[in-house]
């Protein structure tokens, strides 16, 4: 009996323990649960990986030195994988696009775009636009998280996505408490601390609301958390907390013993911590301009279009123990249709059409 070789998948995002970005922790999520007879993933870390990748048969790890770790990861790049996830949009990808045609052709490129690109490259560098000027319309196909998303990439860049896929949720860490406590009542966000993501604007909720508690957990980045701590001294928010990023494990935790998600963030994908706080039962509060199928609007949360709806949504649910329950109850039920072990199954068919389609096209040629 012929045996099929797997198909081997090249993921860029280095996937340490200590690596709490989104796209890292999606992989991860992908990488350990596709089917291990049929894929076979490459990850790169530094330190140490996460320890459910470890002894994984179809998961190889490559530890990348400090020292001429780029030319390292550029020679795995061209062993032949037959699929690269996401080649990254630094100088790594950047080289790579430029390596000639033939050392690259047998390898498919999978550009999944997590959000709306356009607003995510007012944040970076200088450099870092002019890479996804010179690389990002080379990758052969695309994937996009929501229908938003494939919509603006579509009208911003003219690029096409072929599916969306929605991320997921690990529904073995994040699940909903036996029962939480009705107070002191905590409003949580969970996001970088800049401004594209609103922790001001919850801080300006926490000198509105000042019977609740506010927990904002994120990576705190120059001027801009400075600016967020002047507010604090400023408007005397002795209702507020600041928390380091955290482990999967100890958020859940968290998002247990909170009540409400407050999530002010003008763009987003579908937003992993809106999933991941509704999966564990708290009903969330977003903007609505781009139409994240993460909150059903009325029935697991509400989308708002402006602060003062956002204000009186959050007193609405404040003061409504039966409507936060019945919520949080709704939000549960959702998020099981995205638990990863359905979405991987998605990204299972998305690899094995690409490379039969790029197969079909590279024998319709020759």
């Amino acid at each position: 009996m012929m045996m099929i070789k797997p198909i081997r998948i090249l993921f860029t995002n280095w996937v340490d323990v200590d690596n709490f970005n989104a796209q890292s922790l999606n992989v991860r999520e992908i990488a350990c649960r596709l089917d291990s007879e049929r894929f076979l993933s490459t990850l790169f870390y530094a330190k140490e990986p996460d320890p459910r990748l470890v002894h994984l048969p179809h998961v190889r790890l490559i530890k990348i030195p400090r020292r001429l770790g780029t030319i390292r990861v550029l020679v795995e790049c061209v062993k032949g994988h037959d699929i690269m996830f996401s080649p990254p949009l630094n100088r790594i990808g950047y080289l790579y696009f430029r390596i000639p045609e033939f050392l690259r052709k047998r390898t498919t490129t999978i550009q999944w775009i997590e959000a709306d690109i356009a607003v995510h490259l007012k944040d970076v560098s200088h450099s870092i636009k002019k890479i996804f000027d010179a690389t990002y319309n080379r990758r052969d196909f695309y994937v996009a998280t929501t229908e938003y998303v494939a919509e603006r990439a579509a009208i911003d860049y003219g690029i096409h996505a072929s599916q969306v896929i929605c991320t997921g949720v690990d529904s073995d860490v994040f699940y909903p408490p036996e029962s939480r406590t009705s107070s002191p009542l905590r409003v949580l966000f969970v996001g970088h601390l800049i401004e594209r993501k609103g922790p001001q604007w919850v801080l300006k909720a926490a000198s509105i609301c000042r019977d609740l508690k506010f927990v904002l957990v994120g990576e705190k980045r120059g001027e801009f958390y400075k600016k967020l701590l002047r507010m604090v001294e400023d408007e005397r928010l002795n209702n507020v907390t600041f928390l380091q990023p955290m482990s999967q494990f100890l958020l859940a935790k968290l998002m247990a013993e909170s009540h409400i998600l407050l999530h002010p963030a003008l763009v987003e994908s579908p937003g992993k911590v809106i999933m991941e706080a509704a999966a564990t039962g708290l009903p969330a509060i977003i903007f609505s301009q781009y139409r994240s199928p993460a909150v059903v609007d009325g029935v697991t949360g509400f989308q708002v279009d402006d602060f003062e709806e956002m204000i009186a949504r959050l007193k609405l649910l404040s003061n409504n123990d039966n409507l936060r329950r019945d919520m949080g109850e709704a939000a549960v039920a959702y998020m099981r249709q995205f638990d990863w072990k359905f979405i991987v199954k998605e990204w299972e068919k998305v690899f094995e059409r690409v490379l039969t389609e790029k197969r079909g096209n590279r024998l319709a040629f020759n």
